[in-house]
This record gives structure tokens, sequence and C-alpha cells, in this order.
């Protein structure tokens, strides 16, 4: 709420001289006592609440006689209770005012906001006597903010109903990357309000274009907020507007600042006006946000600031000459009339509640109502206290929507990701039985792999065998005896027949010739470890292969080389056994075919040759 009318206590020096002062200028006449719209409370220094007026028991729901005496930091949430003593200490003589924002614990278990000024009072010889608090509930005001950031949806709509202006800016750097000007990106039309110019002549333009004199001040401030992130709030007032604002900036993107101001010139007014007196109430009210009037028990309405005529549509003149009930809506005119009646007369009633109001053309309006009772010319009046609650009503059914949907997609979302689940879980087990039985089949392929590769090895190592013993057993017995029976005298034709079976004999023993020297001369396992070596292997390789030690291999590699007679440790016993087993052999092939081109020694066997 934005309108604090002047705070005192009867009590206090401060009223006593103001009660002077209203003896001789009739519009003091109002009494400050219960400031309707607003928490008033006194208290001691050690915090001892002297003075609460209705509204503050209302809040509060206790009476007037179980608040006095008890301690004014017993409302202050925990957390929050050592700011507030730190506040109250730094008032003093010279600085006796100050404001401040907290949380505080009802009664029922909820958590409010509140905004308070308070004032020290000192005597005449600057004795602290007591401390007088005039308040107001900031919580819609932080919802409502809350709201704000929350739903983009209504992002438009809530910046155009808002009372606070609202700019949206883009950040412009110098060349050495300082903040210079801002570019008007998007603002609303209580911004429209306070420059004076319509928001189609501003988007694009810059704000040194547009207003020269503005101080460096907010361009540095709002540069800072753009390209940092870190959001201000700050109180400063502006030679350029000639007003005080409080302002909130932060950043939706990086170089660009949102700027909510707060015209707070009331505020500093109503500072001056606590020091000074109620003398200027009706200044202030014509400057508030919400609408005030000053109502007799019959209903006639003596005073009427301009925001109560925006409010209901009627222009002053005529809307002092309409009494009160006549605004309100038919159903609610008689419980405004029974409250106002008992109020007035002094009766506890609720001085909080919500109405209809009907404007000049008609339509119906939702209004949050503050009354108390007040003096008006000596006579009993209710201060009422009117503030147009129809965007927060818009707020409370979008969100309540916005709730219901919300709840309706989680819960139609959880059920797509319950069934999602319970596919890809299944779709899991599958792909584990199917890699189960992957793997039982390749240890299964493997298995057998490796019995059919053992059975090649032995197939050939029998083959290749029985080739050597029948090349051998060709070579040392057959050939031999060949031979000896072609030294004896035989016939020509037989001899002839005999030469023709040696020669078939050595091509028969031809392949099986090549390492002949090699094989015969090793054993199985030196014969293994010496084709390994011949191919290249190392003795670890061999060793891991065969299954052996690396300490026996190196014993068969000695044992080669002694059975080969190789002697000379610079011969390379892989080297060797390549060429023992490979070229040598076709060298020694290529001189057997050259010997049998070669004319013979012997005429008569050349003759059947």
């Amino acid at each position: 709420m934005n309108t604090k009318p002047f705070l005192s206590h009867e009590k206090s020096y401060l009223y006593r001289s103001i009660r002077r002062e209203q003896s001789n200028r009739e519009s003091r006449k109002l009494s400050p006592r219960n400031d309707q719209a607003f928490l008033v409370c006194c208290f001691q220094p050690d915090g001892t609440i002297t003075y609460a007026n209705d509204t503050y028991c209302s809040y509060h729901k206790r009476k007037q006689d179980a608040l006095i005496g008890t301690r004014v930091m017993r409302f202050v949430l925990e957390e929050d209770r050592e700011k507030v003593r730190k506040h109250i200490a730094s008032l003093d003589i010279e600085n006796p005012i100050a404001a401040i924002q907290h949380r505080v614990l009802l009664p029922d278990g909820k958590i409010r906001w509140q905004e308070w000024i308070d004032r020290a009072i000192f005597d005449r010889r600057g004795q602290l006597i007591e401390y007088q608090s005039i308040g107001r509930d900031l919580t819609d005001e932080i919802e409502i903010k809350k709201a704000l950031q929350k739903s983009k949806e209504h992002y438009r709509t809530l910046i155009s109903k808002m009372y606070n202006a609202f700019a949206l800016n883009e950040v412009i750097c110098g060349q050495n990357g300082r903040p210079w000007d801002c570019r008007f990106l998007e603002l609303n039309p209580a911004f429209e309000h306070i420059i004076g110019m319509k928001k189609k002549t501003v988007i694009g333009r810059t704000v040194r274009e547009i207003f020269p004199g503005t101080e460096s001040f907010w361009i540095d401030q709002c540069g800072q907020v753009a390209l940092t992130g870190e959001p201000i709030h700050l109180k400063k007032p502006s030679r350029l507007f000639n007003n005080f604002f409080e302002v909130v900036a932060y950043s939706p993107q990086k170089g660009q600042v949102a700027i909510i101001f707060t015209d707070i010139t009331w505020r500093v007014q109503m500072e001056d006006a606590l020091r000074e007196s109620e003398s200027n109430f009706k200044a202030i009210a014509e400057n508030a946000n919400d609408g005030i009037t000053i109502t007799m028990v019959d209903g006639r309405q003596v005073y009427v600031n301009q925001q109560a005529c925006e409010i209901t549509g009627y222009p002053k003149s005529e809307l002092l000459k309409i009494g009160f009930y006549d605004l309100a809506h038919p159903d609610e005119v008689d419980k405004i009339r029974k409250r106002n009646k008992l109020l007035t007369e002094g009766n506890p009633v609720p001085n909080h509640y919500e109405t209809l109001l009907v404007k000049k053309d008609g339509n119906q309006v939702p209004i949050e109502i503050n009354t108390s009772k007040t003096i008006w010319k000596g006579c009993p009046a209710a201060l009422i206290i009117i503030r147009d609650i129809t965007l927060r009503k818009r707020l409370e059914e979008t969100r309540g929507r916005m709730n219901i949907e919300l709840e309706r997609r989680v819960k139609d979302r959880t059920n797509e990701l319950k069934k999602t689940a319970d596919i890809l879980e299944q779709k899991q087990k599958e792909l584990l039985k199917h890699k189960l039985d992957l793997e039982k089949a390749n240890k299964e392929l493997v298995q057998t792999n490796t019995a059919l590769s053992v059975l090649a090895r032995n197939i050939d190592k029998k083959k290749d065998e029985a080739k050597n013993r029948i090349a051998q057993t060709i070579s040392s017995q057959i050939i031999p005896l060949v031979e000896e029976i072609k030294s004896h005298k035989i016939p020509e034709k037989s001899h002839a027949a005999l030469e023709m079976l040696s020669a078939y004999l050595n091509d028969l023993t031809r392949g099986a010739s090549r390492g002949h020297d090699v094989i015969i001369s090793l054993s199985s396992m030196e014969l293994r470890v010496a084709m390994m070596i011949k191919n290249g292997f190392t003795t670890e390789e061999i060793a891991r292969i065969l299954h052996i030690s690396s300490h026996t291999v190196k014993t068969h590699r000695r044992s080669i080389r002694k059975k080969l007679h190789i002697k000379n440790s610079n011969i390379g016993l892989a080297s060797y056994l390549k060429l023992k087993l490979g070229k040598h052999q076709e060298l020694a092939e290529a001189t057997q075919d050259r010997k049998v081109d070669s004319p013979p020694d012997d005429p008569q066997k050349g003759k059947y040759l």
C-alpha cells in the first residue's frame, strides 16, 4: 500500500506539539490515532508495546489489552530479528526516522511481509522516550513480483497493468567496454506516464537521445546489472524527473536490463510529514496510489482523493455529491453501512475486508477496503482507503487455472514416462538374454574352432611325418638298393629300367628333402620351437603359445644350435633356419637339375637317359 498518514501518540512530545497546531488549523482535526489502512504501534526502548491501533490488533488477531505490555519482537520471524534489532539501534537524534522490511509470523502460522517506518522520540534533554512505528503488509506486492518472474505467459499483460513503471533496455558499451547508453526495448503505460511520452516514440531510441540530461549514475548502474547479471535494489532521487525512485533492476539475459521504477516520493514526503505534522495529509493523499475517502455516518463523502476518482470513474465534483453507500454493490450496502456505523460509534469491527464497487459506467470492480475511525470537523467519521484488486483477482484466477493445468500435465507426463520405462525395461531384458545367448554361442564356437585347429594340426603333422618316412625310406633304403643293383652286371635293358626307376625315386624324394637334415636331427618339441623361431616368434611368445616357460624355450634354442652345429654366435638362428628350410633346398634342387642336364660320365648311361 502506497499511503502512510502521519503517526503520533498522545503520550509523546511530538503528539503534544501537533495537537497545539491542530487548534489553529481546522484541516488538522483528523485524528492520527488509528491510521485505518496501516499498522500503528508505539513501544519503549526495551521493546515493550505501549500502544497499538485497531488495524494492528486485528492483523495479529489479538485485543489491544492482550498486546499492551508484550514485546514487539514476538511477532518478528526469528530469522529477521537480528536485522530489526540493528535497524532500531541505528535510530538516533540526528537520524531518528528509517524504514525497514521484514517478515512476521501470524497466530495461524502464516508468514507475511511487512514494511515499517520507525521514529525514535527524544525529550528536550536528548533522552530516548519511545519508538513510534507505522507499517503496512507487503505480502501481496511480493507475491505479484514472484508471479511476474514465474509467469512469462502473462508477462506483457502484467507489466501493462502494473502501477509501477517498467522498462526493458539493451545496454550499449563504448570502445573501452564500459556502459555508455541504453536502448529502450519495452516499457509499460506507467513508464509512459512518468516520462510523458508514448511508447511508439521511445522504443528503439536511446536514453541519452531522449533524455540528454540523464545522470551517468543510472547508466552505470544499469550497465553493471546487464553485464554481470547481479540485480540491484536502490533508492535515489532523479533530478531529471524531480522525483524520488525505488529501483529494482535485473538482467533477463546478458546485455539487457529490466527496471521497475516505484515512485516513492510519497514515502519521502511521508517522512517529512512525520517530522513536521499531519498538516500535509491531504497533499500526500492526493499523490497516493490508493483511493482515500472520508465518509460520515450517513454515508456522505466529505473528502476524496484523485485516485478514488480514478477507481470509481467519477470526477471529484460528482463523487463528493454521491454517498459512499451508493457506490457499493447492492448486495454489499447493508453490510458496509452497518460496519461504518459501528466503527464511528467506537465498537470493534473488522476494518479490513473485500467487497464490490460499481463504477460510473456500471462495471463492477473488486476492491479491498481498510477503514478506521477519525474526526472530521469535530464529528466522528470513517477514513476509508480503497484499493483496486482487479489485477490481483485475475492473477489468483490465472494462478489457480495454471496450477490445475500443471497438475494435469504432470500426471499425463508421469504416465507416459512410466510406460516408456516399462518398455525400456522389457527391451533391456531382451537384450540381456540375447547377449547371454551370443556369449554362449561364441564360447561354443571358440571351443569348436580350437578342436578343429588341433585336429588339422595333427592331420598335417601325421601327413608330413608319413611323407618324411616315405622319403627317408626311399632315400636311405630303396635308392641305395637300386644303386647297388646297378653296380652289378645286368643286362643293358634292365640297366636302363633301373636308371628310370632311380630317376622316378629321386623325383619322389625331391619335395621332402628340404631341411631333411634339420628334421631328422631334432626332437618333436625342438622342431616346433625351430619352426616358430623361423617364422619370427620371440622367446616370450613361444613360451606363451606352447605353455612352457621362457627358460625351457632358451634351453631348446641352445639344443637346436648344438644339433645343427651352429658354433658361431654371430649367426642368427632364425636366419639360419629360414635358409636351411627354405632357399637352401631350392638351390639344392636347382643343382640337382643341372646335374641331370649335364652330359653323363658314362656314355652308356647317358644313352638311356
